[in-house]
């Protein structure tokens, strides 16, 4: 089974992220996409990110933003779009 589009709206935090590219990247379809909510620096620097301690989105966006087209969109609210070629 391919997922053409997957979205995933959870409290992303990092960890949300890296679950994402370590169990549902090869379950994309080609031309397949992800959206996550957040992924912006003003994102990962909300209070509860900081006040709990939470994983930031952005250092997760870079280490796969060469394998990947990823491309986030707005500050705050933010959104991370992942397409697969």
């Amino acid at each position: 089974m391919e997922i053409d589009i997957l979205h995933i709206d959870i409290a992303n935090t990092g960890d949300i992220y890296e679950f994402v590219f370590e169990n549902y990247i090869n379950k994309i379809s080609k031309n397949g996409i992800i959206i996550l909510e957040g992924g912006s620096e003003e994102r990962d620097n909300v209070s509860w990110m900081t006040k709990y301690n939470k994983k930031k989105i952005r250092p997760i966006i870079n280490k796969y933003n060469k394998e990947y087209n990823i491309k986030t969109i707005g500050i705050m609210p933010s959104i991370t779009i992942i397409k697969l070629q």
